[in-house]
């Protein structure tokens, strides 16, 4: 994210792009993903109808060497 780049109407175009291709398609159920905290993203996907339904955790953990997976647990 680059403070320094919004505004400048970049980010409305392609969802405006993605939007129209959905439609195009016919798609009934599209998705898109953003940061949760960004009030800015979240807005402006309002203004084409995206609502705000889950949130989706993405995590990460270093790679291990040798094949070793290491103990893991929920």
């Amino acid at each position: 994210m680059r403070p320094d780049r919004q505004g400048r109407g970049t980010g409305k175009a392609l969802v405006e792009a993605v939007s129209n291709q959905f439609e195009e398609w016919g798609v009934s159920h599209g998705g898109l993903c953003t940061f949760p905290q960004s009030s800015l993203h979240i807005a402006l996907y309002n203004k084409f109808g995206f609502r705000a339904r889950f949130l989706t955790p993405i995590m990460a953990t270093p790679a291990l060497r040798g094949g070793d997976a290491g103990s893991w647990s929920r």
